[in-house]
């Protein structure tokens, strides 16, 4: 056999370590053709209920859907013939499970509705080969939307659920839902009283919104804003609320800021960015979890660009949200922020008064991450300015600047090379005057920011013979020394504590 194999001229084209190889590489380039579509979409699956939703399948139609394989990434690997054989053995029962089904959901008793609904849910929840060609070939996209207005305890979520992973298919898929009037359905129930029914026609609707611009549109203009950001006030899990900020930001994707009357208006476009900005904030509001799934919702970059908005209202949005995302532990959050260009934008807000302050926060948020973060901000040539502004700017103004500037500070600690710049850039003079005005949080942050500055200035008098501390020369010239000596009979302990730990530690010695 192996001689007479010889003969042939490319002979080894059909053996089968090349067949799967070749195999193996069209389907990782398939999967990238197709990864970019779907980063948009999501399915609704439920793993754990599989086993059981084969074994009620086959007990209810006398059909054995056995799932071909649980692991869908396993067959690169495994035995091929054995997933073919499976496959397609899959495929030829899929015909009859669906006719079954048809006539079943035609039936006018409710519950035998019911189950047959859940059962096809069930099939399109599977992991892989999901039928759901087989489904609208069938014809049973019309009564799935006709069963999500049935007063039912049940029957609405199963076939919003289905309706769910039929539009997490194919844009034609996605399409012939849209065409046999799902829209206005799932909008009414974004006001259902089922916060599953809520979720379903959230996640339905956030695949609509993901697969085109048109299609967004036309949600737009059907009315999904209002219903969609009401649901932010009321009571949701942590994953129904991500499902919320996800459909938003596919809702927002991409929207100018300022364009021509279309499918909606430029007073619609700010009110939805104004209200979406507002309902995430609640949501990142919430804690470092919440924060970092409006993250990864993808509208980090499309929020930076809204803060150069026109509409005062839908900037101060967007820099409330952006302050709330920025804050906190979480440096991968701030570091997202700060690869979407946000420092660029700060640096344009900080020369206009009605923003000045909310960017000097947003600032003193980014300036508390590592230290990575404080160089960034002095490599764009941002922090002279909120100098200026922690000198001369309004109150409000002057305190988030401080901060800031307080902040780069402290991190100085970590790179004496950063106290050499603050203090170059005279850092050091608007720290030490707020100290007299300054709440007790304030002037204890700025306290701790001179002493860190006056620590890395020790460095130099232990390395150098007779040489005095340069930073405390610096401070005794503008007054600061004089005020942090008054501070030490402060009525706040910690304050009057620092004061006079500052005081014998970098005066005594040197007068």
């Amino acid at each position: 056999m192996d001689a007479r194999k010889a003969q042939f001229k490319n002979k080894n084209v059909f053996d089968s370590q090349t067949v799967l190889t070749r195999r193996h590489n069209a389907t990782i380039e398939i999967r990238k053709q197709d990864r970019a579509v779907h980063l948009l979409k999501r399915r609704n699956v439920n793993p754990s209920a599989q086993h059981d939703s084969d074994d009620e399948m086959e007990d209810v139609y006398g059909v054995d859907v056995q799932q071909p394989n649980a692991n869908p990434g396993a067959s690169l690997d495994g035995d091929d013939e054995m997933e073919d054989a499976s496959y397609v053995d899959l495929q030829q029962q899929v015909p009859q499970v669906m006719q079954e089904l048809a006539h079943a959901m035609a039936s006018d008793q409710l519950d035998y509705q019911c189950e047959a609904t859940k059962a096809l849910r069930e099939m399109l929840s599977k992991q892989v080969y999901p039928p759901i060609a087989q489904a609208i070939q069938a014809g049973l996209v019309p009564r799935l939307v006709q069963f999500m207005t049935v007063q039912h305890h049940r029957l609405p979520l199963e076939a919003a659920w289905a309706i769910t992973n039929i539009v997490s298919g194919t844009s034609e898929q996605t399409h012939a839902v849209v065409a046999n009037g799902a829209v206005p359905i799932l909008i009414h129930l974004l006001s259902s009283k089922n916060n599953k029914v809520q979720d379903q026609a959230v996640l339905a609707l956030g695949n609509m919104a993901g697969e085109s611009h048109n299609l967004r549109d036309h949600l737009l203009t059907q009315g999904i804003a209002a219903p969609l950001l009401a649901m932010f006030g009321q009571r949701h899990s942590l994953n129904e609320a991500r499902n919320m900020a996800w459909t938003l930001s596919n809702l927002c994707r991409d929207i100018p800021v300022s364009r021509a009357p279309s499918a909606c208006d430029n007073s619609l476009d700010h009110k939805l960015l104004t209200s979406a900005c507002w309902a995430m904030a609640q949501i990142a509001n919430a804690g470092p979890v919440p924060a970092h799934a409006v993250m990864e919702a993808g509208f980090t970059r499309r929020l930076v660009g809204l803060t150069r908005s026109t509409s005062k209202d839908l900037r101060d949005a967007s820099l409330g949200l952006l302050s709330i995302i920025v804050q906190g532990d979480d440096a991968q959050c701030t570091q997202i922020a700060l690869n979407c260009g946000i420092l660029g934008d700060l640096c344009a807000l900080l020369n206009k008064s009605s923003t000045q302050a909310q960017a000097c926060k947003i600032l003193s948020n980014i300036t508390a991450g590592t230290s990575n973060h404080v160089r960034m901000v002095m490599e764009c040539d941002i922090l002279p300015k909120v100098v200026h502004l922690a000198a001369h700017g309004a109150m409000e103004t002057r305190s988030h600047a401080c901060w800031a500037l307080a902040n780069v500070c402290l991190a100085a600690m970590a790179s004496p090379d950063i106290a050499t710049y603050v203090v170059s850039i005279g850092s050091v003079t608007p720290l030490c005057d707020f100290l007299a005005v300054a709440d007790n949080k304030t002037t204890s942050h700025a306290l701790n920011a001179i002493r860190s500055i006056l620590s890395v200035g020790q460095l130099h008098v232990l390395n150098a013979t007779d040489a005095p501390n340069p930073y405390t020369q610096i401070i005794e010239q503008v007054g600061g020394m004089q005020t942090i000596e008054k501070l030490q009979t402060h009525q706040n302990r910690e304050i009057s504590k620092l004061a006079t730990i500052i005081v014998n530690t970098f005066t005594d010695d040197e007068c």
